[in-house]
Formats: C-alpha cells, sequence, structure tokens
C-alpha cells in the first residue's frame, strides 16, 4: 500500500517538475512550483520509498487465518453430517423392515393356525374329540 503511495506522489512531484508538451507550443505554461515544495515532494518520496523497501509483508491476522481453512472445515462438516443423516435413515429402514418382517410372521402363523382349527373341532367317527 504504501508502495502505492510512493508511485502517486512520485507521479505528482513529476507533474510539477516536468513541464507538460503544451508548454513549448506556447500555450499558457502553468506556474512552477517554488523549490521549497520539490524539495519536501522529493523528500517524501524517498521517505516513502524507504518504508516500502523495509516494510515487512502484511502478516496474516486470525481472521485471514479462518478464512483460509474455512473451506476444509464446511467441507468436513458437510460430510459428517451426511453421513450421521445417511445412518440414522439407514437405521430407520432397517428396524421398519424387522417390525414389517415381525407382523408377516404373525400373520402367517395365525393363517396357519387357522388352517388346522376345522380339522382339530371336527368330531372323531366313534363320538369323542380327538386328542
Amino acid at each position: 500500500m504504501r508502495g502505492a503511495r510512493a508511485a502517486a506522489v512520485a507521479g505528482l512531484l513529476l507533474c510539477v517538475v516536468v513541464p507538460s508538451p503544451a508548454a513549448g507550443q506556447g500555450a499558457a505554461t502553468e506556474p512552477a512550483a517554488p523549490a521549497s515544495e520539490i524539495a519536501a515532494l522529493r523528500e517524501r518520496v524517498d521517505d516513502l520509498s524507504a518504508n516500502a523497501a523495509t516494510e515487512k509483508p502484511n502478516e496474516k491476522d486470525a481472521w485471514d487465518k479462518l478464512s483460509s481453512i474455512a473451506g476444509l472445515v464446511s467441507g468436513l462438516l458437510v460430510a459428517l453430517i451426511g453421513a450421521f443423516a445417511t445412518y440414522v435413515y439407514n437405521d430407520r429402514q432397517s428396524k421398519t423392515q424387522a417390525a414389517q418382517s415381525e407382523r408377516e410372521v404373525a400373520v402367517q402363523q395365525v393363517q396357519t393356525v387357522a388352517g388346522f382349527m376345522p380339522t382339530c373341532s371336527r368330531p372323531t367317527p366313534s363320538g369323542g374329540r380327538r386328542h
């Protein structure tokens, strides 16, 4: 950021010191900046350039570090939630299927017993019941 400021100040300094091309063609010239202003601008440019050269690259703060791992964490979180939801769904499906199988077996048992009831309740030719 400071390097950009230094470049902007240097560009401003060039605009003040170097006359425009139109000045040599008979156009009205801008008043020249006083030497003290030019010296102050040059000193400011030198200071900014020195600061930009010695400045460390921006270190990442906690938010930058968090944003760099947020994609990984969110991906893992979505995968874990999906795995949990799949487990719960499959568990309920297996319990439902087991309960339905038990009901079907019970119905078959009742139908089997009901099929033998007329045979068991019929009297024997000797007048007694079967044992």
